[in-house]
């Protein structure tokens, strides 16, 4: 994969566990491996088709003193978080952090941090039977929205929908979102656990009512399943609440357990659950 390369960027900074490490300061080497796609910017010879490296060293450098952390690994995923807000262009940021004088009785050529950080792209189903429905899709959208490791890309139209499963409950309204994230598939989790949870989503009943449900639909082409999270949903070619709003933003996704599209996954289901003519 193509990517620039920023090798042993020198910075003074105060970052360390120790009290005399914030307020002496020390010195610290950065590594940055930067992700893109140089075809264009190689044919084009045109800074602005790729990452100008002398305003990466000089954000990198700004980044350092403007945040004060204990460990260098945090510093390091902060700095690849930033790259990757900062610079639209790139798909992955790896960032090392180097402290050669790390204050510790033993004798070392040097301490590094590593972190790699890439964009991920996710499907979300979006569903509320209570309160004010469309008022609840649009406030759960903002809220992903505002946050600083996620960025909505795509919003489907509004669906209302009978329950499925759990009968005796309010219809719903349901739609889906196209998001990019920098967060791993059980760190979204735990995003859209907070955000359900702030909404007043009580789960008592399985299937049953809810202010809100967020569900995660695809992320990348992953295959997960975990006691907590199954990915692709594992009943989303059965639901037509889903298929349905999820084909006007992802048609062209494709189940990697089943091999077909959302597309032909929605024409199947739609056949299947046509009523028999007389």
């Amino acid at each position: 994969m193509d990517r620039i390369s920023v090798r042993g960027l020198e910075v003074f900074a105060s970052h360390g566990c120790i009290p005399q490490e914030k307020t002496l300061g020390q010195k610290f080497l950065i590594n940055a491996d930067l992700y893109i796609n140089l075809k264009i910017p190689a044919k084009n010879d045109e800074l602005a088709d790729s990452v100008n490296y002398a305003d990466v060293c000089d954000k990198i450098i700004k980044w350092m003193h403007e945040y004060t952390c204990n460990m260098i690994e945090t510093a390091a995923d902060l700095i690849a978080r930033r790259l990757l807000r900062e610079y639209p262009l790139l798909t992955k940021a790896v960032v090392e952090i180097e402290k050669p004088h790390a204050p510790v009785p033993f004798h070392f050529d040097t301490i590094i941090a590593h972190v790699e950080r890439e964009r991920h792209i996710v499907f979300l189903g979006l569903g509320s039977n209570l309160g004010k429905r469309e008022e609840n899709i649009a406030d759960v959208v903002e809220m992903l929205d505002d946050r600083s490791d996620i960025n909505v890309l795509m919003c489907s139209e509004l669906y209302e929908t009978k329950p499925y499963g759990y009968k005796d409950q309010p219809d719903f309204i349901n739609a889906c979102a196209k998001i990019e994230t920098f967060l791993e598939p059980e760190q979204l989790l735990a995003v859209i656990n907070m955000i359900e949870n702030s909404c007043g989503r009580v789960r008592d009943v399985h299937w049953g009512p809810r202010t809100i449900d967020i569900d995660i639909l695809f992320y990348d082409d992953r295959i997960i399943d975990t006691e907590d999270l199954h990915i692709p949903h594992i009943d989303l070619q059965n639901r037509l609440f889903v298929l349905q709003p999820l084909s006007e933003i992802g048609a062209y996704l494709r189940h990697p357990y089943l091999g077909k599209t959302v597309s032909q996954l929605l024409d199947e289901l739609e056949k299947k659950e046509m009523p028999e003519s007389e």
